[in-house]
Formats: structure tokens, C-alpha cells, sequence
């Protein structure tokens, strides 16, 4: 289970601490950022962390992604993008500005970002952000780099909306199993939680004895902790519903008891 939970085979996009990161990869791929854009790239990131937004730059010299992003233009970067442990990815242009101010002596600069938002495994339409900053500071290189940083906060700030959005009615709804059971039981309990409308996954997390209490995750676009257990009683009228706990999201199930004079054990 663990194994296969890192390799994203059985858990959705959008479901899991690993992919909320978002890949930051401004500039022309295949030549990777200038100067420029790699400030902007990190103001951004710096943006996304002070909103609770994990975030890597990709072309970050100091620590390395692993994979490394490949491909020589944006499309190839996100399909790249899209193998890693990465939710998202952000591609990025910059443009910028600054000419002195002859009334106060300082300088006026401004800074243009262009940011396309990709969610890796779903759409590969992008959404776009396009944001500024403009700003007066006594030297040009200040000037510049403030505005970069205005125009930063304010994408992360649109960025986050935009995740926000795409995960409303999501949740990961923790089924427990208590009492005796065998593999054929829990595989027909997934197959019953995979077949619930707007659910888009099920998977075991943990089982380690026939007599211990697995957990199984379902990964919900709609339906709560009520709605599912209703669906699985109408689907296995044997079930025997446990605890239905609304704010943490768990419920608690049980098989059918078996007849004493039908139990000849468990192989």
C-alpha cells in the first residue's frame, strides 16, 4: 500500500499533502530562466509559502529537483512535470520596467508576470494569471525588484484562489473495518465505495491481521461521511455501521456476523 500510495497509482490528484506542491518553472524551457526571471521565480515561491502553499522552484541551483524537469518547450515541461511528485506546475514570463522620476529624483519601475497554472493529471488547459506591481525606491535595481515582489504576492494570492477552487467538495473519508475479515470481504467493501457517485477512488492504507481494523481512504468530490455510509448499507444490507464521526471525517463498518455452525475459521 505505502509503495504504491508514493507512486500515485491509487491516490487522486489533489488528495494528498504530495500533490498540493506546486513546480515553479518560469522562463523559456529550453534555455531555463535569466536573472530576471528567476528573482520573480522566487519571490513567487516565497509568496506561495507565506499563503501555506508548498512550492519548488525547479531551477533551483542549491537543492535540486529529483526528477529534473525536462523538455525543450512549456508542453514538455509539464508532461516532465506531470512523472515527479508534483501537483502543479506553474509556467511564468516576466517583463519589467524602470525610468527615473524627475519630480522626486527616484525611480519608478514596474514588473509584469504572466503565470500559467497547470494541475498535473487533470486538464491540460492552463488557467492564467496576469498580474503587476509598480513602485518608487532610489535606485532602479530596488525599484525593480519591489515591483517583481508586488506582482508575485498578488499572483500567489490569485494562484491560491484558483487551487482553493478546483478542491472545494473534495475530502479523503477514512473507512474503518472492525471484526473478522478476509480479502474478498474488503475488495468487494472497495469495489462497493468506487461505485458511490462522485467518488473518485478507494484504496486500503492498512491492514496488517484478519482480526485487526483496516482503514480504507475514499476519495470524495461531494458526497459526506452520511452520504457514503447510506450508499454502503444500500449496496450490503449486511453491513453493520459503527461510529459516523462528521468532523473528522471517519466512519466505522463491520461485516456480517457469521453463523457459529458456518465458522470453520479463516485460512
Amino acid at each position: 500500500s505505502a509503495a504504491l500510495r508514493k507512486t500515485g497509482a491509487v491516490v487522486p490528484p489533489g488528495y494528498e499533502t504530495g500533490s498540493d506542491v506546486v513546480l515553479i518553472a518560469f522562463g523559456d524551457r529550453s534555455i531555463g530562466p535569466d536573472g530576471q526571471e528567476q528573482a520573480a521565480a522566487d519571490a513567487f515561491e516565497v509568496a506561495l509559502f507565506g499563503r501555506g502553499i508548498q512550492a519548488k522552484d525547479a531551477d533551483d541551483r542549491l537543492s535540486p529537483i529529483s526528477p529534473p524537469l525536462k523538455g525543450r518547450g512549456e508542453a514538455e515541461a509539464v508532461a516532465s512535470a506531470a512523472r515527479g511528485p508534483w501537483g502543479w506546475m506553474t509556467a511564468g514570463r516576466v517583463g519589467s520596467y524602470a525610468h527615473r522620476e524627475p519630480e522626486s529624483g527616484g525611480w519608478k519601475a514596474g514588473a509584469r508576470l504572466n503565470v500559467a497554472l497547470y494541475e498535473l493529471g487533470g486538464s491540460t488547459e492552463p488557467a492564467r494569471v496576469e498580474t503587476s506591481g509598480d513602485v518608487i525606491d532610489v535606485s532602479s535595481a530596488a525599484a525593480v525588484t519591489r515591483a517583481l515582489e508586488e506582482a508575485a504576492q498578488e499572483a500567489a494570492a490569485r494562484v491560491e484562489g484558483k487551487i482553493v477552487a478546483s478542491r472545494r467538495g473534495r475530502a479523503t473519508i477514512g473507512v474503518l473495518v472492525s471484526g473478522r475479515k478476509d480479502p474478498a470481504f474488503l475488495l468487494r467493501l472497495i469495489g462497493d465505495l468506487r461505485r458511490v457517485p462522485d467518488v473518485i477512488g478507494a484504496s486500503l492504507v492498512s491492514w496488517d491481521s484478519l482480526d485487526s481494523m483496516a482503514l480504507i481512504h475514499a476519495y470524495s468530490a461531494g458526497p459526506k461521511v452520511d452520504v457514503l455510509a447510506a450508499y454502503l448499507l444500500r449496496a450490503d444490507p449486511s453491513l453493520r455501521l459503527g461510529a459516523i464521526e462528521t468532523d473528522s471525517g471517519r466512519l466505522t463498518v463491520e461485516g456480517p456476523e457469521i453463523a457459529p455452525s458456518q465458522d470453520r475459521g479463516w485460512p
